[in-house]
């Protein structure tokens, strides 16, 4: 019985910890405020293309980008606390914000986090 009792145990735990550990891409944990962006966008319409959230590191720290998807739409290049660093890219000229250029050229590591499945 206490054979029985423990192999449920033990199957219980590494259950737990497969499902809590397939919640995340490739090991990368999200900030809150990055999963309630997602969100936010998901209580909106369908985009097209549809959204993305991109991870990259860049300046040293990580950083997300949502693509632009629309119209002459701005990108949105967010740090960890989802503040809006800048819009590298989209806009009526295809460049952006100005707010920072090189974002396109010296972004490394990029990880697709997220993408709208609707």
């Amino acid at each position: 019985m206490k054979n029985k009792k423990s192999f449920f145990i033990a199957l219980l735990v590494c259950s737990l910890f497969y499902f809590i550990s397939g919640c995340k891409k490739e090991g990368t944990v999200l900030p809150r405020c990055v999963s309630l962006k997602i969100q936010q966008i998901k209580q909106e319409p369908k985009r097209n293309p549809p959204a993305e959230i991109w991870q990259y590191n860049f300046d040293n720290r990580i950083v997300y980008y949502i693509p632009p998807f629309c119209c002459d739409q701005y990108s949105e290049l967010l740090d960890e606390n989802c503040r809006v660093i800048c819009a590298p890219d989209g806009g009526i000229s295809g460049r952006g914000d100005g707010g920072c250029p090189d974002f396109l050229s010296k972004r490394t590591n990029g990880i697709l986090i997220w993408q709208d499945e609707r």
